[in-house]
């Protein structure tokens, strides 16, 4: 058993890396300005990228332990992610 991702997988994770660093960049650039909402706003962008991006890293750690409770930590951790970035955004 492999465990490389599919060339398709790596696109799409270099595509986000690459969004994820540019909303980085943009953010601290227009953190500068007297533009803070618009800094924030790509900063937040910037956050949610990166959850992804380690999200989904970490599940190919995970999938390959057949242990449940890396399992359960991996998924608890998913969760308490989506429900703080949830209650920042309300």
């Amino acid at each position: 058993m492999s465990n490389k991702t599919s060339g398709g997988g790596k696109s799409i994770m270099g595509l986000v890396a690459f969004i994820a660093v540019f909303c980085i960049g943009v953010s601290l650039l227009i953190g500068m300005l007297p533009l803070k909402g618009f800094a924030s706003a790509f900063a937040q962008v910037a956050q949610i990228l990166a959850y992804i991006i380690t999200s989904i890293i970490a599940f190919y750690f995970v999938r390959t332990k057949k242990h449940w409770a890396i399992w359960t930590i991996w998924i608890v951790s998913i969760v308490l992610i989506v429900v703080v970035m949830v209650l920042q955004v309300v």
